[in-house]
């Protein structure tokens, strides 16, 4: 660090390795000559660490915009962080192995998918070209004695694609309008496009409640959570 010096004495240049210096502004200060010091170097932990940090971050990013797409305004505030915590606890940071553990994540938590229905059961068949989903609800969700505003709801799934670097190509589909007073049908079939570079995919399902076909668009009627993953 330089330190300034009185100005009772006026010395320049250099006396044992000390390097005294005039300011434009006139004063004096004294500094170790060029070199003394050498920058401190991270250990390779601490940059591994960092450099780790940063791929998990700019990959949970690439997820959470297109999450926020998806929900909108009703994703939870908290849902960046425990995307966070989710991936920095992934055994591998291959991108199957971080996507996988997103799977059963709700996209708020206090407006969970499950207050309103069990999540229905659903199959997977999966090619190069393609992804079909077969949705079989076993039962009507449950808006509450008092939610008098809603009479019919719609299932939406949207997928996730993933390339090796984690880049995404999303889709949707959405189920017709489901009438709370009619029997549920046997099933729904989503059919999705799988682009060429895919090394996994993700499934989130949404339920929104409606009136006479319209949205109802309160936080009551919703629910969303990741529901499945695979490669």
């Amino acid at each position: 660090m330089a330190k300034n010096i009185p100005s009772i004495f006026h010395v320049k240049g250099t006396i044992m390795g000390f390097t005294f210096v005039e300011s434009k502004a006139g004063s004096q200060y004294v500094r170790a000559a060029r070199g003394t010091y050498k920058k401190a170097k991270c250990n390779k932990a601490l940059t591994a660490n960092y450099k780790r940090t940063a791929f998990i971050n700019a990959t949970a990013k690439k997820v959470y915009d297109v999450l926020k797409i998806f929900s909108g305004n009703f994703r939870g505030y908290k849902l960046w962080q425990e995307m966070l915590k989710r991936f920095l606890k992934s055994a591998s940071d291959e991108i199957p192995s971080l996507v996988t553990g997103l799977k059963n994540l709700e996209i708020n938590k206090t407006y969970s998918f499950e207050r309103l229905v069990p999540v229905p059961a659903i199959t997977i068949h999966c090619t190069k070209q393609r992804l079909r989903a077969t949705l079989a609800p076993d039962n009507h969700p449950i808006f509450g004695k008092d939610r008098t505003e809603a009479d019919c709801y719609y299932y939406e799934l949207m997928v996730i694609f993933f390339d090796g670097k984690g880049n995404p190509v999303y889709d949707s589909a959405w189920s017709e309008w489901i009438k709370l007073n009619e029997n549920l049908p046997a099933g729904y079939e989503f059919l999705f496009n799988r682009p060429a570079k895919t090394v996994c995919w993700l499934l989130c399902l949404k339920l929104e409640a409606g009136l006479q076909e319209q949205v109802v668009g309160l936080f009551w009627g919703k629910g969303m959570r990741i529901i499945e993953s695979g490669i």
